[in-house]
C-alpha cells in the first residue's frame, strides 16, 4: 500500500509587534509633516519681495475691471474668466497687494498637494504616498506656479481633483449617496479645469479617453462597466457646464496669438 505522509504543519506567522507598528506610523507621520511644512515654506518665503512681472500684472489689471467688462475682455482671449473673477473676489476680501494676490495661488497649490497625497495613499499605500508627497512638495514647477499671480496653480488643482474623483468612481464600490457625491464633485472639478485654462480641454479629453479604455477593458465585468459609465457621465456633465464659453473660446482661437 502506498504510504501516506502526514501533512507538514504550517509555519506559524508572527504578528508585527505593536511597538513596531506605532513606530512606523510615527515616523511616517513625522515625515509627512516635515514635507508639508517644507512645501508651505517654499511657497511662502519671500512671496512679496519681487514686483509683479508682466503676466502677473495682466492678471491684476484684468481683476480690476467691473465684472461685465472682465467677462467681455476675456471673451477675446485664450483664457476663460474663472481665475480673474476669483482673484477679484480674493483681493476684495483681503487686500490688493502682491502677497495677497499670490496667496490665492499658494492656497490652490497646497490643496493640490494634499489631494495628490490622499489620492496616492488610497491608490498606492502610505509608503508610496510619502514619495508622491515629496515629489510634489519639492517640485520646482509646482512651487513656481504656486508663487505667481496666474491661473496655473488653480488649473493644476482642479485637474488633480478631477482625476482623483474619476479614479474613485472607477475603483471604489460605494453606492448610493457616496457615489452620487463623487459624481457631482468630479463634474464640478472637470468644469473647474475647463473654466480655469484652455489647457483643460485636452486634460478633459484624456480623462474621457482613460475612462473609455477602462470601459472597453472590462467587457466581462458589468459592475466595472457601470462604474466607467458613471465616471464618463461626470466628465460629460462637467464639459456641459463649460459649454456656454465654447463659442468665445473658438472665436479667440481664430484670432488670438496664445493659441
Amino acid at each position: 500500500m502506498p504510504s501516506c505522509s502526514a501533512p507538514r504543519p504550517a509555519t506559524p506567522r508572527f504578528a508585527r509587534p505593536r511597538w513596531l507598528e506605532i513606530r512606523h506610523i510615527t515616523v511616517a507621520a513625522a515625515a509627512a509633516v516635515i514635507l508639508v511644512l517644507a512645501a508651505i515654506a517654499l511657497r511662502l518665503v519671500g512671496l512679496g519681495v519681487r514686483d509683479l512681472f508682466r503676466d502677473e500684472a495682466a492678471s491684476w489689471l484684468l481683476s480690476r475691471y467691473p465684472v461685465g467688462d472682465l467677462v467681455r475682455h476675456t471673451a477675446s482671449e485664450a483664457y476663460p474668466p474663472l481665475y480673474p473673477l476669483l482673484l477679484k473676489a480674493w483681493t476684495w476680501l483681503l487686500i490688493d497687494s502682491e502677497v495677497a494676490m499670490r496667496l490665492l495661488s499658494v492656497l490652490a497649490g497646497l490643496v493640490m498637494l494634499l489631494a495628490v497625497w490622499r489620492w496616492a495613499a488610497e491608490a498606492l499605500g502610505s509608503g508610496a504616498s510619502l514619495v508622491v508627497l515629496g515629489l510634489v512638495a519639492l517640485s520646482p514647477m509646482a512651487v513656481a506656479d504656486a508663487r505667481n499671480v496666474r491661473m496655473y496653480a488653480l488649473e493644476a488643482m482642479f485637474a488633480t481633483l478631477a482625476w482623483w474623483f474619476i479614479w474613485r468612481l472607477l475603483h471604489q464600490t460605494n453606492g448610493g449617496g457616496v457615489h452620487r457625491r463623487y459624481q457631482l464633485l468630479a463634474a464640478a472639478f472637470v468644469a473647474g479645469e475647463l473654466w480655469s485654462l484652455a489647457f483643460g480641454l485636452p486634460v478633459a479629453a484624456l480623462q474621457a479617453l482613460a475612462v473609455a479604455i477602462v470601459w472597453l477593458h472590462a467587457r466581462s465585468d458589468p459592475a466595472a462597466r457601470a462604474r466607467a459609465r458613471s465616471a464618463l457621465a461626470a466628465i460629460i456633465a462637467g464639459a456641459a457646464l463649460f459649454a456656454p464659453w465654447v463659442p468665445s473660446l473658438f472665436r479667440a482661437a481664430a484670432s488670438s496669438s496664445p493659441f
